[in-house]
């Protein structure tokens, strides 16, 4: 069965976004796109949001990205990806699939599938979702090394709470720490 993982930068202070939905205070350096490499080639599928999905397709099929990261973005240009929304009529991202409703079904189904992992980038209230519906087996959350103070705190609104184990991480040459968990499982 495939994994769903989940990624997401944050802050020390446990913010995702500034309080206007910023990310330009992210720590990405050679070490990070080396990781970022090597882990989109363990996925074969790309899960957002709404607004992550629109801020992603607003950047990595530009001429700018393929300039500034080549690689990255062919990698995310070409894998399949899945944007939930209930307000989007479409989805116009080259290999990008729309799910309007149905999610904890329609992803219970794609986990079955034979294929590669699936990652969810970003996408808090998405990723928030499928964790209270038992559907994401690995949390990947890349702190960087710094405090907003104010901002967009990670998974806000859980009904309950997420016991988790770290099994590994990794530490970046920007001081980037990234923490890897799953679910705990005698919760």
């Amino acid at each position: 069965m495939r994994k769903i993982v989940f990624q997401m930068l944050t802050t020390l202070d446990g913010y995702y976004a500034g309080s206007n939905g910023e990310i330009d205070w992210h720590y990405v350096d050679d070490s990070f796109n080396e990781y970022a490499m090597d882990f989109l080639d363990q996925v074969d599928t790309l899960v957002f949001g709404r607004r992550t999905y629109e801020l992603m397709a607003g950047y990595w099929p530009t001429s700018l990205a393929v300039e500034q990261d080549p690689l990255v973005a062919e990698r995310m240009n070409d894998l399949d990806k899945i944007v939930c929304s209930r307000t989007l009529t479409k989805a116009d991202w080259k290999n990008t699939r729309l799910i309007r409703e149905n999610v904890k079904e329609e992803f219970s189904v794609l986990k079955k599938t034979p294929g590669k992992d699936i990652a969810i980038f970003g996408s808090s209230n998405l990723g928030a979702y499928l964790a209270e519906q038992g559907l994401i087996d690995e949390y990947r959350i890349m702190i960087n090394p710094l405090f907003l103070g104010k901002g967009k705190p990670l998974f806000e609104g859980l009904s309950s709470i997420l016991h988790l184990e770290l099994f590994d991480w990794k530490r970046f040459d920007s001081g980037l720490v990234s923490l890897l968990y799953r679910p705990k499982k005698d919760k």
